[in-house]
């Protein structure tokens, strides 16, 4: 195998159809009425969760107007500034929504609550939210190419696992359960997504003895399999902290059906 690749692998990993024509006509068809209707229902459903939203926007704007610098109302505004968050970003208003979230941050700390008071619940979710974002982009990179352009497309990707990681892992000092349960699994889901990107990937093309690319895919493997090893940690943890607290919601089922997919048959209902 040529060397180079042997440094980046341990260093990064890792006709349209004919038909009789019709008689000429101007009048849609069933299917073409129904789809209009349909496309005419969503607009107007879409149109009506904008407007919901936005009212619901600018009633909190309000609020944080009239009460923003009121320390009687501090937890009352740490909870709208969340709702103003997540507004914006129902609205596509991603930046906002991001501006927003970190706000709460700012003003728990500004006011000087700790996390063991209830109103850790408003920074601990803005900072769960923060984190989705990061999340999102790990999601939506791909390794692609060959040589330079897959070197730095991996680079991409290693350094999006990382930053998801440390913005999930932010979210545990507030101690908020049903967050930090949240923050397990989708911290495991960035790890799980990395491992099915490095084994999808085609061997470099560079790579053209047999030898050479088995080479290459076990080295990509035993990679994925740690990335693997990591969520299946996560998602088991989320599972037994559920357990112990009694606690059954989405999260620890989510975790539950994750490791179903990880796990061989059994393990995960022994986790």
């Amino acid at each position: 195998m040529n060397s180079r690749w042997q440094l980046w692998i341990a260093a990064g990993l890792l006709a349209g159809c004919k038909t009789t024509a019709a008689p000429s006509s101007t009048a849609p068809t069933d299917a073409q009425a129904q789809a209009e209707t349909a496309d005419d229902g969503q607009s107007e459903l879409a149109a009506t969760d904008a407007r919901r939203h936005e009212a619901a926007l600018a009633e909190d704007q309000q609020f944080l107007a009239d009460h923003g610098d009121d320390p009687e109302q501090a937890a009352q505004v740490l909870q709208a500034t969340v709702r103003i968050g997540k507004s914006q970003a129902a609205l596509g208003r991603h930046d906002e929504a991001k501006a927003s979230y970190r706000d709460v941050i700012a003003r728990f700390e500004a006011a000087g609550f700790n996390s063991s008071e209830a109103e850790a619940d408003a920074p601990a979710e803005a900072t769960f939210l923060l984190a989705e974002y990061a999340l999102e982009d790990v999601l939506n990179l791909q390794l692609t190419g060959d040589g330079e352009l897959l070197e730095e497309s991996t680079r991409l990707l290693m350094d999006a696992l990382v930053d998801a990681s440390g913005k999930y892992d932010a979210v545990f000092p507030y101690r908020r359960i049903d967050w930090a349960l949240a923050a397990m699994v989708r911290k495991g889901r960035a790890f799980e997504e990395v491992a099915i990107k490095v084994r999808a990937h085609p061997a470099p093309s560079e790579l053209e003895e047999q030898d050479a690319i088995e080479a290459y895919h076990r080295i990509v493997d035993d990679f994925a399999t740690r990335l693997d090893h990591k969520a299946v940690e996560l998602y088991s943890e989320t599972v037994l902290r559920g357990k112990e607290l009694s606690i059954d919601n989405e999260w620890t089922r989510s975790a539950q059906e994750h490791l179903a997919g990880l796990l061989p048959p059994g393990d995960a209902d022994q986790s």
